[in-house]
């Protein structure tokens, strides 16, 4: 039995596919140590370094090189290698006996080599190494072989002497040119010449034309001598080919443009039973492809037909399909197709439908004219920019829909546990509640969700990106409904004639809203991120919960409030009159009023950064500190120098549990970060090195990135992760952020955050929304973006470099730079590109030098200039610039002035 172990152990590793999942895996016990080393050739390893570092530990006997550039120093002690790619150095610097090593030579060029000069030499050393080993293996694509041939002849070596068994291939058509062929178009001159060479030596051809191109598959006609496999087959040739298996997939591509003939269908299902294929595809450029008479063997399980993509594919009408009376197979597959069937087809369990599919019942009995999607037992379903109408599938298990309009289905409760649905339009979905009771949906547009069968107090609903939706329920059905990032969410009930209110035990908007007014009954409301008013009236709460509400008066909202707890909000007011709050909790929030007659029956508590008003009988109130103990995540410290062997490392997640949070020396791919909690309050990530970090949805008070350090970019610099993933603009909700001794992290301002500081930092890009009270930037370079409507009070810019002038643009009151240098992109080639259009009332400019700025939207702007040079001022009152130990101040009253002075080309017309 130990035996039997560790023989699977040995098949286990030989599939690891880093060195360091090898020693994690010697690790489990002594049997699987054994099985370790044991192995007489090394795992099939992605990196050559991992391959190189277990033979110097293990020295197998045979190396598998797994077509990577391993050293010839490493080859060289091995007894056998494999899959080991023949480079120009290796055939000019290798003698006969390292070349017995070799059970099969791979004659290729590597894509160093750029020298067209070196193919004759190339081959020379090629020939010769062939002559030496005549039983070996080879492989060379169709031109390399031709090569090959003619210094065959050149060198006048011995016939006997030429390979025995030759494997050639095609190379893909979109490929660049073979460094080593000045062409790579296979010509029908260069086939005539394989097939006189299989006669002339006597030697196995094997041709693969998988990758052939059209017009050249008639001359496998006039090969006898050679053997010819592919796995894409077209029907007027079909007999001269044997079936090659690409990952257990063959393909059927009808040539010519006639319909299918039945000679055509007997020779396609003796190709299919000589290879027993898995999966079965048809591509076709026909307008209509009839499988009618079609019946596969049983070995097929997957059925798949699809238009061939060509240049003139998009000019053709829309692509037919006449799917087979006899369908036995498990899977169907289908894009860019009108499929026809003639009845029901109840074997299919899973289905593919992708890109304008639809379906025409071609069978006139009574019997069958009603039906109208003929997979009826389908069990799996994935649907993706298609117009779906479906009939009830009793039998469905799980659905995934994508992209989709006009979508109209009942969902059974069984198939209800497992659903993914994003991107409908109009769509109208059925659910059967009866078992599943949370949903989640995203991206929908003007669609309805009807859920049956739903218990009282049970359904949880979450949108998320949607617009114009309906929720069709029972009035008590629902436990929560949350909104993310919505417009125009409606509830109605499903029950006709009733004027019954909704009841909801949790309602969360998270930038969202219901449609104009909506009344419902709900125990706890939870609004984030709202600006203005609401017109939805919430009845009978019990917890009001508001987070970063800004602007709002929600007296009119809210009745019969017990609890009230504010974070982060501003300009708000309240007014409750003959009434009684039993608590009330602020925290960091401004300008919030409070009136009417009312008690609180137990306690206020706030925070000491808050601004409140209360009326003068409200005397009781708690001032507090709301941090928590700090809730620490501390990972290994590593070096800069060895960071990248932990980059294939998995992403990591982080949830939040405490107010208080600090992250340590994280260094992955990607930081997931989620919360437990509402708010965090203070949020602190120091040396972290990765990708992205994803702190999508999480409200923060104040959140500090220190010491941390991201994959740039910008600079071109290629990816050092195993999937390349473009790094988003992700949305930071933050009051406050500070961004210390920081490279290459680029954030999104939402409207929440008021502070920002950037101290020691570059290649910061920072995009920002409206009303933030105040930006300073130190010793840092950063790129800035602002919305139309963005607005900064303040901004204070000690020797910053900045690039894009959105941040200057935008400050509406007090603009201070000390020693101030702007960044311009090539393609800022205009005059008026240079000139910063500022409107803000007071700009003072300190230690700087070709600046050129215009305040001509703010007839009452002032100018202060200190040791600055060559700065240029646009202002309608020059008296209102004040300079102190200056060089080269310019003032002009237009900006056309302006613009003719500065280098660039020039607009015609300026103000």
């Amino acid at each position: 039995m130990v035996r039997l172990e560790m023989c699977y152990q040995m098949q286990v590793v030989l599939y690891l596919p880093r060195l360091l999942d090898v020693f994690i895996f010697s690790q489990v016990n002594h049997t699987a140590s054994v099985a370790v080393s044991s192995l007489q050739v090394n795992p099939w390893f992605t990196n050559y370094q991992d391959i190189e570092k277990f033979y110097r530990i293990y020295s197998p006997p045979t190396i598998n090189c797994n077509f990577l550039q391993i050293t010839i120093e490493t080859m060289k002690k091995a007894v056998y290698i494999r899959n080991c790619l023949m480079t120009s150095k290796m055939l000019e610097t290798m003698t006969p006996d390292f070349f017995d090593k070799f059970p099969a030579f791979f004659i290729e060029k590597e894509y160093e080599d750029v020298l067209a000069a070196l193919r004759d030499k190339y081959f020379d050393n090629a020939v010769y190494f062939l002559s030496l080993f005549p039983k070996k293996r080879v492989s060379f694509s169709i031109k390399s072989f031709v090569e090959i041939i003619k210094k065959w002849k050149s060198h006048q070596y011995d016939k006997t002497h030429f390979p025995k068994t030759i494997y050639l291939r095609f190379k893909w058509f979109f490929l660049v040119s073979d460094i080593l062929s000045p062409t790579d178009t296979v010509t029908s001159d260069d086939l005539n010449v394989i097939e006189s060479a299989a006669k002339e030596f006597s030697c196995q051809i094997i041709i693969d034309w998988s990758s052939a191109r059209k017009n050249m598959l008639s001359n496998v006609i006039n090969m006898k001598s050679c053997e010819h496999y592919s796995h894409t087959y077209t029907t007027d040739f079909i007999e001269y080919f044997k079936p090659l298996l690409k990952d257990g997939e063959i393909t059927f591509i009808p040539f010519k443009t006639d319909e299918v003939q039945d000679l055509h269908i007997s020779q396609i299902e003796q190709t299919v039973g000589l290879c027993a294929p898995k999966h079965i595809k048809f591509m076709s450029e026909k307008v209509v492809l009839d499988l009618t008479n079609l019946n596969l063997p049983e070995c097929v399980e997957c059925f798949e037909i699809l238009p061939e993509d060509t240049m003139h594919s998009h000019q053709m009408p829309p692509f037919q399909c006449i799917l087979p009376k006899m369908m036995k197979y498990n899977e169907f597959k289908a894009k860019k197709a009108h499929i026809k069937f003639g009845g029901v087809l109840d074997s299919i369990k899973k289905v593919v439908l992708e890109q304008n599919i639809s379906f025409e019942n071609i069978q006139t009995d009574e019997n069958n004219e009603k039906i109208l999607f003929p997979f009826i037992n389908v069990e799996e379903l994935r649907v993706m920019s298609t117009r779906f109408v479906a009939p009830k599938l009793d039998n469905l298990k799980r659905l995934t829909i994508n992209y989709s309009n006009g979508l109209n289905l009942y969902i059974n409760k069984e198939c209800a546990k497992n659903i993914e649905l994003k991107y409908l339009r109009n769509a109208h979905i059925t659910i059967d509640a009866e078992i599943q009771k949370e949903y989640s949906f995203e991206n929908c547009y003007e669609s309805q969700f009807t859920f049956l069968n739903a218990q009282s107090n049970t359904l949880k609903i979450n949108l998320i990106l949607c617009e114009k939706n309906s929720i069709v329920s029972k009035c008590d059905a629902f436990e929560l409904i949350s909104l993310e990032k919505c417009k125009d969410v409606n509830l109605v009930e499903n029950v006709e004639n009733t004027n019954d209110i909704f009841h909801v035990k949790k309602v969360v908007l998270f930038k969202s809203k219901f449609v104009n007014d909506l009344s419902l009954c709900a125990e706890t409301v939870v609004l984030k991120l709202l600006n203005d008013e609401l017109s939805t009236t919430f009845n009978d709460v019990k917890d009001l919960i508001l987070i970063s509400v800004n602007n709002c008066d929600l007296s009119k909202n809210v009745i019969k409030l017990d609890t009230l707890n504010l974070s982060l909000c501003d300009n708000l007011k309240f007014t409750f009159n003959n009434s009684t709050l039993k608590k009330v909790t602020i925290s960091t929030s401004e300008n919030v009023v409070f009136f009417g007659n009312f008690r609180i029956s137990e306690k206020v508590i706030i925070t000491e950064n808050s601004k409140v008003e209360f009326p003068s009988k409200i005397t009781k109130i708690e001032k507090v500190n709301f941090r928590d103990e700090v809730e620490k995540f501390d990972f290994p410290k590593i070096a800069p120098t060895n960071r990248n062997d932990y980059f294939r490392e998995k992403n990591k997640e982080i949830v939040l549990h405490k107010n208080n949070t600090t992250i340590n020396n994280g260094v992955f791919p990607i930081m997931k970060i989620s919360s437990k909690i509402e708010v965090v309050f203070y949020f602190k990530i120091s040396n972290f090195f990765g990708h992205q970090i994803d702190y999508s949805g999480v409200l923060f008070d104040t959140f500090v990135f220190e010491n941390c350090e991201f994959e740039n970019e910008e600079d071109g610099v290629d990816s050092i992760f195993e999937s390349y993933v473009y790094r988003p603009y992700d949305d930071l909700y933050a009051r406050q952020v500070e961004i210390i001794n920081t490279l290459y992290f680029w954030v999104n301002a939402m409207s929440i955050t008021k502070y920002v500081k950037i101290r020691e930092s570059k290649g910061i890009i920072f995009m920002h929304q409206v009303n933030v009270k105040k930006v300073e930037i130190v010793n840092s370079e950063i790129t800035t973006k602002a919305t139309e409507d963005s607005t900064v009070s303040v901004c204070k810019i000690d020797n910053g470099m900045i690039r894009n002038n959105g941040l200057l643009e935008v400050c509406s009151n007090m603009l201070y730079a000390k020693n101030l240098t702007l960044i311009y992109n090539e393609w800022q080639c205009y005059a008026i590109n240079k000139i910063i259009q500022l409107k803000a009332m007071e700009v003072h400019l300190e230690d700087s030098e070709c600046v050129h700025i215009s305040l001509t939207k703010n007839k009452e702007a002032k100018v202060v200039l200190k040791n600055c040079q060559k700065v240029d001022v646009v202002i309608n009152n020059s008296a209102n610039v004040q300079t102190e130990q200056c060089d080269e101040i310019e003032i002009f009253d237009s900006q056309s002035k302006l613009i003719q002075k500065l280098p660039g080309f020039k607009f015609d017309n300026q103000n």
